[in-house]
């Protein structure tokens, strides 16, 4: 039931994400300002994917990922999200490296029908 809900919630952000994931720095914070709630759910069932092993990375996009695991551990924590939010806001440097993350999870959202 849970991997459902994350993937239609996904599914319906997918455009979100990939421009969250390419665009500049500024244009991030901005947009992550913007974010309601489901697209920051989305970003952390993105991170809680990748962190649990569900979307393979190749071993250098691993050592970019690797200077941001405390954020990316602290998003997959039951912390309130507007707490996820500033910290997104704040030490969004990771989400570039998301890229094959989202590319991944948009090619397995796109082959499913939901």
């Amino acid at each position: 039931f849970a991997k459902l809900i994350m993937a239609k919630r996904a599914k319906k952000h997918i455009h979100y994400l990939c421009f969250l994931a390419e665009c500049t720095p500024a244009q991030r914070k901005s947009l992550l300002e913007k974010s309601n709630s489901d697209q920051i759910k989305s970003v952390c069932d993105c991170v809680e994917n990748l962190m649990s092993g569900n979307v393979k990375i190749t071993p250098a996009q691993k050592r970019k990922l690797k200077s941001h695991v405390d954020v990316l551990r602290k998003l997959r924590t039951k912390i309130p999200l507007s707490k996820k939010k500033k910290l997104l806001i704040q030490k969004g440097g990771a989400l570039p490296f998301l890229i094959p993350a989202l590319a991944a999870l948009g090619g397995f959202l796109a082959s499913k029908s939901l």
